[in-house]
């Protein structure tokens, strides 16, 4: 469907056939999240997931193509959120990542 000026317009039918995905494309997991560009626009900070945790992802948009990013991660810490403070300044939202002991039955409590 198209709508021009709040009417509905018609369209020829191979153009109104909604294109169809696979299942699995629905199942993926994004590529980063909370992306947040700098104020002087030369770097985008996001969350990624790298081996297995999400951490903080620097990229500089001025380096040349295939450039990795900087990465911020932690042991101790998960990365949650990412905010620009100033234009070299990113701070990073955490949480503890330590987990905790089982308290099941039979755990030493």
């Amino acid at each position: 469907m198209l709508f021009v000026d709040g009417a509905l317009a018609q369209t020829a039918p191979q153009q109104q056939a909604a294109a169809v995905l696979p299942v699995n494309a629905f199942g993926t997991l994004p590529t980063f999240t909370d992306p947040h560009l700098s104020p002087d626009g030369t770097h985008l900070a996001a969350i990624q997931v790298y081996k297995g945790r999400p951490v903080a992802v620097i990229y500089d948009l001025k380096a040349a193509k295939g450039t990795l990013p900087a990465i911020v991660d932690s042991p101790e810490w998960v990365v949650t959120g990412v905010r620009w403070i100033k234009p070299n300044v990113l701070m990073l939202v955490v949480k503890n990542g330590k987990t905790l002991p089982s308290q099941g039955p039979g755990a030493n409590t």
